[in-house]
């Protein structure tokens, strides 16, 4: 019995998604919008929906320390895949227009994508030389790699607030992974 897991963020299903589908037994997605534009390929009786979820084990809040002293930065941290629509550039403009080059405030960007093998250097580029004390990218070692979970949680806990204006979403993973967390956000 084969089952294949698939995830997309299109309306229209990436070339060859199709053919290799209808290789499966059972076709399973994240969503209910997902599986609606699965039946429009398969039969629904192949389609499921698995939610992707966290793992409260590992996204948690009881280990979050946000004691904060007089003068210690607070932390905005975004988390996503490098592409327009996550938002990065407005996510940069919005930091540097709310607070001067003075500001202890700290903006971190994790970014993935891992069919942009510059993908460091394009967003670097974003960043104003006069703000490089201020707005830093989480980078991987190896560079390319995601970071482990455990990282990425603890990344989640050492921020104060969580930005997500992406404009358009599949499923939100690191958004749901700030909330469990017990991170505030602000996200679209």
């Amino acid at each position: 019995y084969k089952v294949l897991y698939t995830l997309f963020e299109s309306e229209i299903l990436p070339l060859g998604v199709k053919e290799n589908c209808e290789k499966h037994d059972l076709v399973l997605t994240a969503t209910e919008w997902g599986a609606d534009i699965l039946c429009d390929a398969l039969p629904r009786e192949k389609i499921g929906v698995a939610p992707l979820g966290v793992d409260p084990l590992i996204f948690h809040s009881w280990e979050r320390n946000q004691e904060r002293k007089e003068g210690d930065p607070f932390i905005f941290l975004a988390v996503g895949k490098y592409e327009k629509r996550k938002s990065y550039e407005e996510i940069i403009e919005a930091f540097e227009l709310s607070f001067s080059e003075k500001s202890t405030n700290k903006l971190l960007l994790r970014l993935d994508n891992l069919f942009l093998n510059d993908t460091y250097q394009q967003a670097s580029k974003l960043i104003k030389p006069e703000r490089s004390d201020q707005i830093f990218l989480v980078k991987s070692d190896p560079p390319g790699t995601f970071l482990k979970v455990e990282v990425m949680a603890q990344l989640y806990r050492s921020s104060h607030c969580f930005l997500f204006p992406s404009k358009g979403e599949g499923w939100g993973l690191p958004l749901l992974e700030a909330i469990s967390c017990g991170v505030p956000y602000i996200a679209t």
